[in-house]
């Protein structure tokens, strides 16, 4: 067994001795320990014991001294980097004041270049807001064409008449365009008279049938323009049918009659007829094609009705077509 007797001692700088003894066969063996000591005080250890106990005592003693040594180290490290980090906080904050004293430079030029540009581009002195936008004219020329509506067909001549209304119409700026299918002419003659609130034309009659575009356009002197178009059509005469008008067909030809029908209107068959009965037909563009099983032998009367949407009831003139032997028709040709 390990006796252990402790007893303090002034604080060494030198080495210090101790001593262990083990009994061997009755003989005492002896050896001299030396030991380094950096502790302020000594504790002078004897041990009675084998030489076992001994060195398991001076295992633990290394021990203790290797974690002491560790565990000073360890907060020499944390005192380091507690010093490193609190150096950095430190030296942050200048540059944190000075990038704000930047922007605030920045800032303020910003500004004085901002005032410099708009005295720069200001109105006079003299004129106000308010009177700005009293002169400021951003109303656009209104245009009306009376005695034509819109897609309308008209079996009696057509006479427009346009009214422009704005104080400040713009007189030569004024461009009335009417346009028969694809026959453009402009500038049209029309009768001028001036309003106090704008201008009106009273134009010439549209006599000759056709499709028409009539087209206005005023501008007034603040330059806001405005276009009205307006499509009609003049439709006096109704229909016109035309045909090859051919006589005599020989008894095993194959013919189907075509009629081209002509009006600048839309087109309704009221009635097409052989003999006074309906027929079959098909469009075929502009013409009408009669189905060649309707012409039979003998002599066949062909006759059609039709209506446009100006309101023309118009009547073909009856077409006769005869189905002979061929040695007949020579004999008539």
């Amino acid at each position: 067994m390990k006796n252990l007797k402790k007893r303090a001692a002034a604080p060494v700088i030198l080495l210090s001795l101790g001593l262990w003894s083990l009994s061997v066969d009755g003989e005492t063996v002896s050896e001299t320990i030396t030991e380094t000591t950096k502790t302020e005080t000594y504790w002078e250890e004897e041990f009675s014991g084998t030489r076992e106990e001994t060195e398991k005592w001076k295992a633990g003693k290394e021990k203790e001294k290797e974690e002491k040594e560790r565990a000073q180290e360890g907060n020499k490290q944390n005192e380091q980097q507690e010093t490193i980090v609190i150096t950095e906080t430190v030296t942050e904050e200048p540059q944190t004041e000075l990038i704000i004293e930047e922007e605030a430079v920045l800032e303020e030029q910003e500004r004085e270049e901002e005032e410099v540009f708009r005295q720069s581009v200001a109105e006079p002195a003299d004129v106000s807001a308010a009177e700005t936008e009293e002169t400021a004219d951003e109303t656009l020329p209104e245009i009306r064409i009376e005695n034509v509506a819109p897609f309308t067909a008209a079996r009696v001549s057509v006479k427009p008449k346009i009214i422009i209304s704005d104080d400040a119409i713009n007189e030569s700026a004024v461009k009335i365009m009417l346009k028969r299918n694809e026959e453009e002419k402009n500038n049209v003659p029309a009768d001028l008279k001036r309003t106090g609130t704008g201008l009106i034309y009273e134009m010439e009659a549209v006599e000759e049938d056709g499709k028409y575009l009539l087209q206005v356009e005023a501008v007034d002197e603040a330059g806001n323009r405005s276009v009205l178009k307006r499509i009609f059509t003049v439709n006096k005469s109704g229909t016109r049918f035309i045909y090859d008008e051919k006589r005599y067909v020989e008894e095993e030809e194959v013919y189907s009659p075509r009629i081209r029908v002509e009006n600048c209107d839309v087109v309704r068959i009221l009635s097409c007829m052989v003999n006074g009965k309906e027929a079959k037909y098909s469009w075929e563009g502009d013409e009408i094609v009669i189905e060649s099983k309707c012409i039979g032998t003998g002599r066949s009367v062909i006759t059609i009705e039709t209506k446009d949407s100006a309101g023309n009831l118009s009547s073909m003139k009856p077409w006769e077509i005869i189905r002979i032997d061929r040695r007949e028709i020579n004999g008539i040709l």
